[in-house]
C-alpha cells in the first residue's frame, strides 16, 4: 500500500530549458529584387519532455525513507537520453542533490516511464534532454540550491551512446535480463572517460561489462572552468 502524502512535501520537475521552441519571424522588408530569396525555413525545434500521462516515478510515495528519516533535500539535474519512441536507455546526472539516496531516486524516477522525445519538424528524434528534479520535504524550512557550476561534463551531443535494445548484448539474449547500472567515471580535459566502475550493479555480469563498455567508449564534452577544458567525474546509468 501506498504511503499517504507527507504534510508539505512537493516534487517539481521542470525542464532545463527556457524554452523547447525556436521559430522564426518574417522579414521587416522586401528584399531587393536583385538578391537572392531564401526559400528554406530553419527547422522547428522542441525538447523532449515529461508525458503528464506517465509521470515520473517521484514525490511522496518514491522519496526514500531514510531520507525522509534524515530531512534529507535537493536538487538534481539528470540528462535524459530519450530515444525516438520515448524509451530512455540512459541518463546522466549532471547535478547531484549532495545525497547520495536522492540521486538514486533521480535515476530511478525514469524506470519504465515513457517520455515524449525532442522534434524536428514534428518528427520525433533521439537526443539527450535536461531536467530538473527537486525533493523537497518542509515548506517551512525551504530548500535553499547550491550556486550553479557553469559547467560540467556530458556526454557529446553529437555522439551515439552505446545504450537501449540496439546494443543490448548478444550474450545476455538467451535468458534477456534486465536490470540498471550506474557507472561513476572521471572525464578528463580531452573527453575521454578514465577508470569507469560500476557503483549500482544490474545483477548481471554480461550486462554490467556492457555498462562499462558503453562509457568508456562514450565521447564527452569536458567540463569548462574559465573557458578551459578540465577534468571532473560523473555518473552515467544505463538501463537494460
Amino acid at each position: 500500500m501506498k504511503r499517504k502524502i507527507l504534510g508539505g512535501l512537493v516534487f517539481l520537475l521542470t525542464s532545463a530549458a527556457v524554452t523547447g521552441i525556436t521559430s522564426v519571424s518574417s522579414a521587416a522588408q522586401e528584399p531587393a529584387a536583385s538578391a537572392p530569396v531564401a526559400t528554406d525555413s530553419p527547422p522547428v525545434r522542441k525538447l523532449g519532455r515529461m508525458d503528464v500521462r506517465h509521470p515520473l516515478h517521484v514525490g511522496s510515495d518514491y522519496y526514500p525513507k531514510q531520507s525522509l528519516k534524515n530531512h534529507e533535500q535537493g536538487k538534481c539535474t539528470p540528462a535524459f537520453f530519450i530515444d525516438a519512441d520515448g524509451t530512455v536507455p540512459a541518463a546522466q546526472l549532471l547535478k547531484s542533490t549532495g545525497f547520495p539516496r536522492l540521486d538514486t531516486a533521480c535515476f530511478e524516477s525514469v524506470i519504465g516511464v515513457p517520455l515524449i522525445p525532442a522534434t524536428i519538424n514534428g518528427t520525433p528524434v533521439a537526443g539527450w534532454n535536461d531536467f530538473n528534479v527537486v525533493w523537497v520535504i518542509d515548506h517551512t524550512q525551504p530548500y535553499q540550491p547550491p550556486p550553479e557550476r557553469p559547467a560540467f561534463p556530458r556526454v557529446a551531443d553529437d555522439y551515439e551512446f552505446q545504450a537501449g535494445e540496439k546494443f543490448y548484448p548478444e550474450a545476455a539474449r538467451v535468458k534477456q535480463p534486465r536490470g540498471y547500472c550506474v557507472v561513476h567515471t572521471t572525464v578528463d580535459s580531452s573527453g575521454t572517460a578514465l577508470n569507469a566502475g560500476i557503483t549500482h550493479s544490474t545483477g548481471s555480469a554480461i550486462l554490467d561489462k556492457a555498462c562499462l563498455a558503453a562509457v568508456t567508449a562514450a565521447r564527452f564534452t569536458p567540463e569548462l572552468q574559465d573557458g578551459r577544458p578540465v577534468a571532473d567525474s560523473t555518473d552515467i546509468a544505463i538501463y537494460w
